[in-house]
């Protein structure tokens, strides 16, 4: 990623950026949510969701920070000057072996060993949208589709609603 100017300087620096940027957004939702409504300050049902989205959106405006101009480029909104590793792997492989090998690794960055046949299967169907497509955003579109509705499946299914508190 040299050709992009991606150092581990800028790296670790867009990385201390989320971590600091995370810190203080997370203090201030919970300085907040204690002025306003000190009775949720401290249930996880209120913060979680609050503090993820918050890490998340951090995380995306960091990198951005740091690593401009190429940040378009690392994210793949335009073809990048560094071919990503399915690309690498294809140009030695079977489509076939290709997707099962980049499968099992998006399988394994998931981690958690009760999904990892789902995400192993998951990670079939993005391989074959890779092969097919070219490119690599229409899976990470179907990826956030997919999250967004598991999301939506999961608060129908506990009926939590994600509101915030009322204020006092």
């Amino acid at each position: 990623m040299s050709s992009i100017g991606l150092s581990g300087r800028r790296l670790l620096a867009a990385v201390v950026v989320w971590l600091l940027a995370s810190a203080v957004a997370a203090g201030v939702t919970v300085f907040a949510l204690r002025s306003l409504a000190p009775e949720s300050a401290n249930d996880a049902n209120t913060l979680s969701p609050i503090i993820v989205a918050q890490v998340y959106a951090l995380l995306i405006a960091a990198l951005a920070i740091v690593l401009r101009p190429h940040f378009r480029e690392i994210v793949a909104l335009k073809r990048p000057a560094v071919r990503d590793i399915y690309t690498w792997l294809r140009r030695r492989l079977s489509a076939a072996t290709t997707i099962v090998i980049t499968a099992a690794a998006f399988a394994l960055i998931h981690g958690f060993p009760p999904i990892l046949p789902l995400a192993f299967a998951i990670g079939i169907g993005f391989g074959w949208i890779r092969e097919r497509s070219g490119s690599t955003v229409p899976a990470v579109v179907v990826h956030a589709l997919h999250n967004a509705l598991m999301i939506a499946v999961s608060y129908a299914l506990t009926g939590w609603t994600a509101r915030l508190p009322p204020w006092s």
